[in-house]
């Protein structure tokens, strides 16, 4: 039997930043959790920017404090920060840190969501903004100086950019979303795609969309147990999973104009189980409502493998929030080997 190393892919750890009742446990347990992911081989962490959850530039800075190579990567949402003030935020903690922030591009989906810190714009609009933004955090963060421009969301005169960014410092920029407004940008600036986790069919289908990307990201859940069974049944009697998934696709569709997560809420109604291992069958709390990958370390190690086949070469990782979580995904499923034939 022929074995292939899963360890070329890169993996991301989801930080568990999410409201809880002890602030303080809370953050114990977010650092608790980058260190170990650290350990067991995800080599950055994602900071979420939901109106639940910490603030991102806050935790990564705490993150990057207390830990010694995990990158975190900052959710950042474009129109409640201004472009060149956001190119200064992170200049200046690539000078104190070095090279260990990514930023990930959230342009926004649920309306609900958006209105509580005053995000107003439509779908469409949203993504023009979204462009304008990037089209002057790129250009400042690569050294363009002295930029001037004048766009329909944004304006600029002579900005330039203090502390300078190295070109090998520079960080990775991840668009996130599944519209064909998203992956058009991703294509304009040649930046790293982002999406939420889909069947094998559907994520080849947009994969071949994107032609100058170099880097495609899947958001999904992971829960490894001895069977697929023990797993969705670790899922279900975990307390954080709190809404069902037909339940869900209904409240999804009332409050969100994302493609991904309307897609999301298809496949709920479609069905539980999605290629073998894709569960959507229930999701919540701090998993957050993405699809997850339920079997043995083989199953899902075999499903990886399938989609790196269809084009990605990154997964940002959650699962049902424990350190044993993190421990057995990091010794089963990265530091292991996935059996081919």
């Amino acid at each position: 039997m022929a074995y292939t190393n899963v360890t070329d892919t890169t993996y991301s750890w989801f930080c568990p930043s999410y409201k809880t009742k002890n602030t303080k446990t809370e953050l114990n347990h977010i650092i608790s959790s980058a260190k170990i992911a650290e350990q067991y081989g995800f080599s950055s962490i994602l900071t979420p920017a939901d109106s639940n959850c910490l603030d991102p530039w806050t935790i990564s800075t705490y993150i990057l404090q207390n830990t010694k190579n995990i990158k975190p990567i900052v959710a950042l949402r474009t129109g409640f920060m201004e472009p060149v003030y956001a190119c200064r935020m992170i200049a200046t903690i690539l000078k104190v840190y070095g090279p260990r922030l990514d930023i990930n591009i959230v342009t926004g989906s649920a309306k609900k969501e958006l209105l509580k810190e005053g995000g107003y714009l439509a779908h469409q609009d949203r993504y023009k903004r979204t462009s304008e933004f990037i089209h002057i955090f790129t250009n400042l963060l690569k050294g363009n100086d002295n930029l001037t421009f004048t766009g329909d969301y944004y304006y600029c005169e002579n900005a330039h950019l203090y502390p300078e960014v190295e070109s090998d410092s520079l960080p990775v920029v991840y668009l996130a979303g599944s519209s064909d407004n998203a992956i058009s940008i991703c294509e304009k600036y040649k930046l790293d795609y982002l999406f939420f986790a889909d069947t094998l069919i559907n994520t080849k289908n947009r994969l071949s969309k994107l032609t100058t990307v170099k880097s495609k990201t899947m958001r999904v859940n992971i829960i490894v147990r001895s069977s697929k069974e023990e797993a969705i049944k670790a899922a279900i009697n975990n307390s954080e999973i709190k809404v069902n998934g037909k339940r869900l696709a209904s409240l999804i569709n009332k409050t969100t104009e994302s493609i991904g997560q309307k897609r999301i809420a298809q496949m709920v109604m479609e069905s539980d189980l999605h290629d073998d291992c894709l569960w959507t069958g229930g999701v919540g709390g701090q998993t957050g409502s993405v699809p997850t990958l339920v079997g043995t370390a083989d199953e899902i190690k075999k499903s990886l493998e399938a989609y790196k086949k269809v084009g990605v070469n990154h997964f940002i990782v959650s699962s049902i929030q424990s350190i044993d979580e993190i421990k057995r995904i990091g010794k089963q499923i990265i530091q292991s080997k996935v059996s081919v034939g």
